[in-house]
């Protein structure tokens, strides 16, 4: 088996600044408890005994299975947003006692005391107010209770905040502040769980999550600056740029970070960057940055340097110009090839690595050559020995070691005057020569002259592979005891490591070798280093000790690569262990920049965001990971070392959160002592600061919940501001205070039957319901009402209900005294024929007018002309009521069409025809042949205007020459003038029925 090595992945976050200059609220240290890693130590004996059952534990455990209370989950606050709530994962004390641990409890019948406590420090240097603000839950009792310490670097822990936590069973936020804490180096804070066995009933203890520590840091009367103090004004691509910059005052331990712009000076986004950390009491840095092969020419390039973690954000001023310049593609092959170190000729079919230095800048499409020369040295139709798809400048001053082409040695003449060089394409240049070195033909094939790859494992292999002979004749021979044998070879320096560990077999002819790969824990034992560079790659060959011609014993060599990742998952840690804030938060639109340490530079690191694949890198750094949008992200390595693939690292939470947009959410009214709530929108990691010093009492405040009491009358401002590593946003609402509790009816009280009461109020906000006898109900939004029932008699009672926007519901009632007039009675109208007349006639007391004869008496005569309508006034007791009744005078002729002369009623005896107003009429009936039957006709009013008109004999008996006519249908015919002028005639049927 392996012996397990923990290698550490560091995870350094980068944030890009968004504070303006005069934020000034700094958010130093948050921890919720979410990560798989926290901040805080449990369990320690820095305060009390540290003794009992009861201990501190981090879980998300809020069941108590029926034996303890249930945890509150954390959507149930005093007020206030707890991050992943309703139930996320807390620091809370249990008893450990218990087979299986339950959520947040304790055996109150074990003395107990228990210590957390934060696990590295703060440094609040130059910073005021610094506050630590947590949310708490804990039931406890007088005996049974929670405490918060304090300790700067110095002396013993101090208690600060109230004397006990306990009495609480829904989360509360709390927010401590103390001088103490202000301008220290090495600030922590711890909580503290104590229970002295006093037994009782069972209840929640102590429980934290949210905490955070937030201070002010005065940005604006004593702002730190970061000033370039120099720069080179001309570099190369690939060279050195001497960078220093300085801060104008001391600050806490921090990570900066330098920023190139593009050439026309843009740093939106930066063309490059770095990262440099500055431990207190440094301010001054110099920095030797290498310019970025692919950056092109320009004359003004700019740099600037930024505080980016932990607060405070700072961003620098710019630096003078600087020039990038065009330099020239030099390329060198100084150093030999390894396998020309032997101290024999280079076999044909050998693998070859070239080694080149290089200067100058190289295209993205360059490629790199090595090249062999003739026998007599001359490039003139040199053979290719192999290519490196590579833009990568190696400048011996930048990089420690050089450019590498591998190749094998093609099939060439031998020789001793043979060259290597190395060309690229892109620009085309050619690379200096070395040599000259010597070529041969060897005897012996090792493993045919093909590389061999193995992935030993934590169990090692074994497999064989070919070892031939008389590759290029039949001349040379091996000796009885002849032992063929495998070494391997240093790449760099082409010494032996070791020789037949791996395998050799007692041959004289073309055989095979058990090759025997170790566990890799066990390859450095043998001298195979997998670590480090190149870890893993070495040469091997098949040699013999015992021919005829010595030259021959050493056969072609071949790559062996052996590839060892960590067998043992990575984790993640973070890059500053002053601020686990800074390790584990990162902020929409900003990259990430993750390194192994320590990392086998012979590995690439494969990447896994949530699961999907980020492309290798090597060296190990991911960046260009720009997250867009906030939530939990999971990011797992995994490395690959020469072909074999290692486990997949433990993951490792960022938490992406947003800069801060508030918008206070709450009534902008209140009525004069009302408690109202005003909140905003809850930001995970932000801090929250409520200013109510313009107007009304705090009552209580929830991190980004508020409650006010308003106590006084007027116009008031309300103000939040958050803060958090991404930014700064602040929100004011204007709120009014008024009184609406008055309600008071006004208007009519006495009244006419049948006339409205005018009735308003003086208070016309809000929704009134005005009810009579509390049977009738009107709402009005508006504060009148006319009030127009009809009553005969008595009083009425109207009452009012004032439901205001903002002060509740009042009231208030008021009697109505009626006059009434429901017993004045004119009759019913009435309808009279020409020259009749009717008497109209009013009961009821009072004075009278008639209209339009303006008689004062209770009763008339009238004998209208035409239909008139007749109007009374009665004024009894100040109200004044009328009347009206119609006279109507018909002015139509109306003749029967059904005649009954039977006998059997004497009102049907004869065929009367109606009308009224008339000068003259002409009558006539004919029967169906057309004759005759009856004929009427008068002048003037003594004989036409009637109501009836009364033939001679009764009118028409329904006779014809004294003879009673059978049923039949007759025709008449009717000429009418009446008295104001009009003519009618008028035809139709009559039917006599016997």
């Amino acid at each position: 088996m392996i012996t397990p090595h923990r290698i550490l992945i560091t995870i350094l976050l980068v944030c890009i600044v968004k504070f303006s200059i005069s934020q000034t609220t700094i958010l130093l240290f948050l921890e919720d408890f979410n990560s798989p890693t926290n901040s805080f130590l449990l369990n320690k004996g820095a305060v009390g005994n540290n003794i009992g059952n009861n201990k501190w534990i981090i879980n998300d455990e809020y069941d108590g299975q029926g034996v303890k209370p249930n945890t509150t989950s954390q959507n149930i606050t005093y007020s206030g947003t707890i991050t992943s709530a309703p139930y996320s994962t807390y620091a809370h004390i249990h008893d450990s006692a218990l087979a299986t641990p339950l959520n947040n409890n304790y055996n109150n019948t074990v003395v107990s005391d228990r210590f957390l406590e934060m696990s590295d420090g703060l440094c609040t240097q130059g910073m005021t107010n610094v506050k630590i603000e947590f949310f708490y839950l804990c039931e406890g009792t007088s005996t049974a209770y929670g405490e918060v310490y304090y300790h700067t670097g110095s002396g013993s822990w101090t208690k600060v905040g109230a004397a006990k936590y306990k009495d609480k069973n829904k989360w509360k936020f709390e927010q401590i502040s103390d001088p103490a804490f202000e301008g220290v180096q090495n600030l922590r804070f711890g909580f503290r769980w104590v229970n002295d066995a006093a037994g009782g009933s069972d209840s929640i203890a102590f429980g934290l999550d949210d905490i955070k520590v937030v201070a002010d840091y005065d940005s604006i009367t004593s702002p730190v600056t970061i000033d370039i103090l120099s720069v080179d004004s001309i570099v190369c691509p690939g060279d050195n740029l001497i960078l220093s910059f300085a801060l104008s005052d001391t600050l806490c331990d921090g990570s900066y970070h330098i920023e190139m712009s593009d050439a026309s000076g843009s740093f939106n986004p930066p063309f490059a960057s770095w990262v440099y950390n500055m431990n207190y009491p440094m301010t001054s840095a110099v920095l030797a940055l290498t310019i970025p092969f692919s950056t092109p020419p320009g004359i003004c390039y700019l740099f600037r340097v930024n505080r980016i973690s932990p607060a405070p954000f700072i961003t620098g001023t710019v630096s003078a110009c600087v020039e990038v310049d065009v330099c020239p593609n030099v390329i060198s092959t100084t150093d030999p090839p390894a396998v020309t170190l032997d101290s024999n000729a280079v076999c044909i079919y050998s693998v070859i690595d070239v080694p080149f230095w290089s200067t100058g800048v190289y295209n993205p499409n360059n490629i790199y050559t090595a090249q062999l020369s003739d026998s007599s040295g001359s490039f003139s139709s040199p053979s290719t020995l192999g290519t490196l798809n590579d833009n990568t400048t190696y400048d011996p001053a930048l990089v420690p070691a050089p450019g590498m082409v591998s190749g094998v040695i093609p099939v060439v003449p031998p020789g001793c005057n043979y060259y290597v060089r190395v060309v690229s394409s892109s620009p085309y240049s050619i690379g200096s020569e070395w040599g000259p070195f010597c070529i041969q033909e060897c005897d012996i094939g090792s493993n045919g002259c093909a590389n061999i790859s193995v992935c030993p494992g934590d169990s090692g292999l074994t497999f064989s592979i070919p070892v031939s002979i008389n590759t290029w004749d039949s001349l040379t021979t091996y000796y009885p005891g002849n032992t063929f044998s495998v070494e391997v070879l240093d790449k760099m320096t082409f010494s032996t490591i070791n020789n037949g560990v791996l395998g050799a077999v007692l041959d004289t002819v073309t055989s095979t070798i058990n090759l025997h790969i170790p566990p890799c824990d066990s390859l450095v034992a043998i001298g195979i280093q997998t670590m480090g560079f190149p870890g893993g790659s070495f040469y091997l060959r098949i040699i013999a000790d015992s021919a005829n011609d010595m030259e021959q014993t050493l056969g072609c060599v071949v790559n062996l690569s052996v590839g060892c990742p960590n067998q043992v998952p990575y984790d993640i840690i973070p890059a500053f262990p002053w601020s686990t804030y800074d390790d584990t938060i990162l902020c929409v639109g900003d990259p990430i920049f993750v390194m192994v340490s320590p990392y086998n530079p012979s590995s690439e690191f494969m990447y896994f965001v949530n699961g999907n694949p980020i492309a290798p890198n090597n060296p190990p750094v991911m960046l260009g990971i720009y997250w867009t949008s906030a939530g939990m992200s999971a990011i797992e390595i995994q490395e690959t070392h020469i072909g074999c693939s290692g486990p997949i690292s433990n993951p490792f939470d960022v938490y992406v959160i947003e800069a801060p947009q508030m918008l206070i959410i709450g009534p902008d009214t209140s009525c004069i002592y009302d408690t109202l709530d005003y909140w905003a929108q809850f930001f995970e990691a932000t801090h929250y600061n409520w200013n109510t010093s313009l107007g009304g009492t705090l009552i209580d405040t929830g991190n980004n919940e508020i409650s006010i009491l308003w106590d006084s009358l007027g116009t008031f401002n309300i103000q939040v501001d958050a803060t958090n590593k991404c930014g700064f946003s602040s929100s004011s609402m204007t709120v009014s205070v008024v009184d609406e509790r008055f309600v008071n009816i006004l208007g009519d009280t006495v009244g006419c039957e049948g006339s409205p009461f005018d009735l308003f109020d003086t208070n016309a906000i809000g929704t009134f319901l005005w009810s009579i006898y509390n049977d009738t109900i009107w709402s009005f939004a508006g504060a009148s009402l006319l009030y127009s029932d009809i009553f005969i008699l008595g009083s009425d009672i109207v009452s009012v209900e004032l439901n205001t926007p903002h002060c509740g519901i009042f009231y208030d009632t008021v009697s109505l005294d009626i006059i009434p007039l429901s017993t004045f009675d004119l009759g019913i109208d009435d309808t009279i024929y020409s020259g009749e007349s009717v008497v109209l006639s009013v009961t009821g007391g009072g004075t009278y007018l008639w209209h339009p004869t303006g008689e004062t008496t209770s009763s008339i005569t009238v004998s209208p002309t035409e239909t008139t309508v007749y109007t009374i006034v009665v004024e009894p007791d100040s109200c004044i009521d009328s009347k009206t009744i119609y006279v109507e005078l018909p002015e139509e002729m109306f003749v029967p069409n059904l005649f009954f002369p039977n006998g059997d009623n004497p009102d049907d005896q004869f065929l009367k025809i109606f009308g009224g107003g008339l000068e003259e009429l002409d009558f006539r009936i004919y029967d169906r042949w057309g004759e005759l039957i009856k004929h009427y006709s008068g002048k003037g009013a003594s004989e036409v205007s009637q109501l009836e008109i009364i033939y001679p004999n009764n009118g028409w008996d329904g006779k014809f020459k004294g003879v009673d006519l059978n049923s039949a249908v007759f025709v008449y015919t009717l000429k009418a003038t009446f008295m104001d002028g009009r003519e009618i005639e008028q035809h139709g049927n009559i039917t006599l029925i016997r």
